[in-house]
This record gives C-alpha cells, sequence and structure tokens, in this order.
C-alpha cells in the first residue's frame, strides 16, 4: 500500500493541477487527467502485488494436511504486523481529494462518450462505404456489360462484317491525317426482294456515302456516290456497279476494301474507316422516333410509283413510307432514275440529323439495339464516339456540315441486258472535288482520275453539274458551297461584319 508521504504529494499534484486546470485547452485537460489517473493505478497494482504473491505462497496445496488450530491466526496476525497500515486523510484534505475523485470520475465518463461515439462514426463510416463499394462494383459490371455489348458493332472480323481495311496506300496521308478523318458509310441491302431468299453473302451497298471531318476547321463534307456508277476492277465478277464491289469483289474477305481500292482509284479520295448498316435498320430506327410517331422530313416533290404515292411537303415518315421515299428512283420526276432519288436522300439525311442533335438519353439508349444488330465499322470506339459528340453536341456548325452530289453525264448507258450504268464526265469530277474536298495546295489533275467510260460519249447526254448543300437545322437543304470553297479567298472578320 501507499505511504502517507506518498499521498500527500498526489494531493499536493491535485492542487498543483487544479491551479493550472483553467489555462490549459479542454481536450489536452481530458488527456492528460486520464493518463495521471491510469499511471495512479498501475501504481497501485504495482504495490499490491507483493502482498498477493505472498498471500498465494502461503495457501496450502490441494490435500494437504490441515495445521494446528489456531495457527492460522497467528499467521494472520502476524502479517497484519509486517504490512503497512492505511493513513487516513486528515479532515482539512478531505475536501480536496473528494473534489478530485470526482473529477476522475467525471473525466472517464467523458472518456467512455467520446470513445462511444468514436465506435458509431465508425460503423457509420463503414456502412457508407460498403454501399459506395457495392454501386461501385455494380456501375463497374453494367458499364462492362454494355461495352461488350455495344462492341459488337466495332467488331469488323465478326460474321456479316466488312472486314478491315489493310492498305495503306489508300488511306489518308500522315501529313493530313492529324486533322483530317476519311470514311465511308454503306447502306446495304439484299439482293433479292424475298425475304426467305436473303443472303447476307451478295449483299449490295446500296448507299455509297463518303465521308471527310477536318479536326480543326470542325467541318463535315459528305459525297453521294450514285450506286450504279461503272467501275472497272480486276477480280470484279459483278454487274459492272460500284455498289456491286462489296459482295463481288476480288477481296471476298476485307470485302469494304473492295469498295475502298475503287473510291481512291477513281477519286483519289483516302479512306481510313468504314460504317456498313443494313438498310432495313432504317425503317427500325425511325419507328423509334417521335414515340413511335416516325420521323418528319420534307418531300420535295410529289413521288408516286407502282401503287405508293407521297404528297410534295412535310411528311412523318416510317416504315414502307420511309422506304419507298429513299428507294423511289422510278415515276413522274425521276427521269434522271438514281440521280434524282440522291436528291430525295438528301431531304432525309437532313431531318436525320436535326432529329438526332435533339434526342434525349432515353430515346439514344433505345436505338443502341438497332445498332448492335445492323451497324459494324471498323473505328476505334474511342473515335467513333469522340466524333459522335463533335456531332450531337453542336460542335460541329450546321453550316458546316454540308453534302456534295457528284458530277454524272444525264443519261445512262446499257452495258448488258437490263445493266444500265452511270458515266462520270473526267474533267467537270476533278474540278468538284478540288474545289470541295481536297487542300487548296494540293489539287489533283483530272489524267490522275481513272474514270472508265463506255459506249459513244454523244449517248451519255449533257453533263449534271455537281452541288454542295449545307443541312439546314430546320430540316432543310441549302446551298453551303461558299462555306468551304477552296477557290474563294478567306473572308475577314470584317466582311463578314459587313
Amino acid at each position: 500500500m501507499r505511504s502517507n508521504n506518498t499521498r500527500q504529494i498526489d494531493l499536493s499534484r491535485a492542487r498543483h493541477y487544479q491551479s493550472q486546470r483553467a489555462s490549459v485547452p479542454a481536450s489536452l485537460r481530458e488527456s492528460e487527467t486520464a493518463l495521471l489517473r491510469a499511471v495512479d493505478v498501475r501504481q497501485q497494482i504495482q504495490e499490491q502485488r507483493p502482498t498477493v504473491r505472498t498471500a498465494v505462497k502461503r495457501m496450502p496445496p490441494s490435500g494437504a494436511p490441515q495445521e494446528q488450530a489456531g495457527a492460522p491466526k497467528q499467521a494472520a496476525a502476524a502479517s497484519r504486523q509486517n504490512q503497512p497500515r492505511l493513513q487516513t486523510v486528515p479532515a482539512a484534505q478531505k475536501p480536496a481529494a473528494k473534489s478530485a475523485l470526482e473529477e476522475s470520475l467525471a473525466d472517464l465518463n467523458r472518456m467512455k462518450q467520446v470513445r462511444g461515439t468514436s465506435k458509431k462514426k465508425s460503423s457509420v463510416a463503414s456502412i457508407v462505404w460498403t454501399a459506395l463499394a457495392g454501386l461501385l462494383v455494380f456501375a463497374c459490371v453494367l458499364v462492362g456489360g454494355l461495352y461488350l455489348y455495344v462492341s459488337q458493332m466495332f467488331n469488323p472480323a465478326a460474321e456479316g462484317g466488312g472486314g478491315e481495311l489493310i492498305k495503306t496506300e489508300t488511306m489518308t496521308p500522315p501529313e493530313l491525317a492529324q486533322n483530317q478523318l476519311s470514311f465511308l458509310v454503306l447502306g446495304l441491302d439484299y439482293m433479292e426482294d424475298d425475304a426467305v431468299q436473303r443472303d447476307e453473302s451478295t449483299m449490295l451497298s446500296d448507299m455509297v456515302l463518303y465521308c471527310q471531318f477536318n479536326k480543326k476547321e470542325q467541318t463535315m463534307k459528305m459525297l453521294q456516290i450514285p450506286r450504279d456508277i461503272y467501275v472497272q476492277q480486276s477480280g470484279y465478277i459483278g454487274n459492272a456497279k460500284i455498289n456491286g464491289l462489296y459482295s463481288f469483289g476480288p477481296d471476298s474477305v476485307n470485302k469494304v476494301q473492295n469498295v475502298a481500292d475503287a473510291i481512291y482509284d477513281m477519286f483519289k479520295l483516302p479512306v481510313d474507316y468504314y460504317i456498313t448498316i443494313k438498310m432495313e435498320a432504317l425503317k427500325e430506327l425511325t419507328n423509334t422516333f417521335g414515340g413511335g410517331a416516325g420521323l418528319e422530313v420534307y418531300v420535295p416533290k410529289t413521288l408516286e410509283y407502282d401503287g405508293s404515292r407521297l404528297e410534295q411537303g412535310w411528311q412523318m415518315l416510317k416504315g414502307d413510307s420511309l422506304e419507298f421515299f429513299l428507294r423511289c428512283r422510278k415515276g413522274p420526276g425521276m427521269e434522271r432514275s438514281d440521280y434524282d432519288r440522291l436528291e430525295n436522300q438528301k431531304y432525309f439525311y437532313s431531318a436525320l440529323f436535326r432529329y438526332m442533335r435533339t434526342m434525349t438519353v432515353a430515346e439514344m439508349i433505345k436505338i443502341i439495339p438497332v445498332g448492335v444488330k445492323y451497324v459494324n465499322t471498323n473505328m476505334p470506339m474511342d473515335t467513333c464516339i469522340a466524333l459522335g459528340i463533335q456531332f450531337l453536341s453542336g460542335g460541329i456548325p450546321d453550316e458546316n456540315i454540308v453534302m456534295g452530289r457528284i458530277p454524272v453525264y444525264g443519261m445512262q448507258v446499257t452495258q448488258s441486258k437490263g445493266n444500265d450504268v452511270t458515266i462520270l464526265p473526267r474533267q467537270e469530277t476533278a474540278d468538284f472535288l478540288n474545289r470541295y474536298f481536297r487542300p487548296a495546295d494540293a489539287p489533283v489533275d483530272a489524267s490522275e482520275l481513272n474514270l472508265p467510260v463506255l459506249g459513244d460519249p454523244s449517248q451519255w447526254g449533257g453533263v449534271s453539274e455537281g452541288t454542295l448543300s449545307a443541312v439546314s437545322a430546320d430540316g432543310q437543304i441549302q446551298d453551303g458551297g461558299q462555306t468551304i470553297d477552296n477557290q474563294q479567298p478567306p473572308v475577314s472578320a470584317e466582311q463578314q461584319a459587313a
């Protein structure tokens, strides 16, 4: 047990501690008090250890004979004489000792409360982090699943895909590749009308759209190429038209390469990537627009053929009516056949772009299954997403989205029985491409364009000039040549203001 001198020292320490207590921050006072109490308890335990050990040693072992009567009492009396006696606290010091004890108990209670609050906070934090971790895992699984689902479109080697573009000489040269991206959009359709006989190995590219995106100038130029253009390519066993190259060209694995070779050989236009879309996708796609109402398209002239009819003006098109509008190339006002059909398709593209720029997130999600089912591309996913964001967010101004139609001779020429083809004028084609689709300092001479001819030139008719139209925000088309005309001098800010 502690001696009287030790108790006196402790009381002096307590009084000194109390005098300094007010000047110490509360948190530090609590920590210091707890530490002093712990040291005091430890000292008491250490002082009691010898007495406890002695008592344990004196206990008789189990089964040992009992000591003589009166021996325990004598041993206990001797032990008490050897032990230090407890000293009572003088009456004058009792209030101070009582106050110190009460403060110690209060400090101990505060420590317990703080410890309990800390445990509660730790428990709440643990629950929050566990929930966040669960949400993160769920998000990763969801995004990963969506990536795997959508990535089916970005697998050119998949069944029904167009293969790879393997010839670097037909791609954008390195000095232009930093700012220019060139790709083909091919609309694929079946040869047979009967759905039972449809064969994907013989699909035709009935829509050929050449696209050129300039990152620096933020322009998107598109060139409509008539499907009936006459081509000559070694190993081609098809109908001598550009639309048959996809399935019947010399490369049966990398099918789009057949078309890319022809585009470069005939026009000297590079192709870096491609996107193929089965034409039946357009029907399913527009059926989801407007809650099923379809796509509002301006019909430039009344179309009537084989029992189908569309009046001139704004029409809500979907399903069969949309298919008729896109395919029609016969009847009154369609004397130039495929060339007139391309003019109608401009209005469809304009309406489609207008609608896509205003789509909600829910509408975008609805069209994803259509894309996975009918679209294939070799374009990297990040490149495709970046291009889509630029287009849909308005990063490319409306006046910088233009669509051109290549010059052609007005009359088609019969290549074989039942097979009429379109001939291209060499010089007019070179001038058109140099003006709108090439850098101003890199024109290509007409002699470098490999445009095959067929039959008597007097039978080709006059030249239908190439046109360039801006895709208007209201779904119309308008002259947009001045915005990207390489032969026009740059317009200064002062001239634009005037």
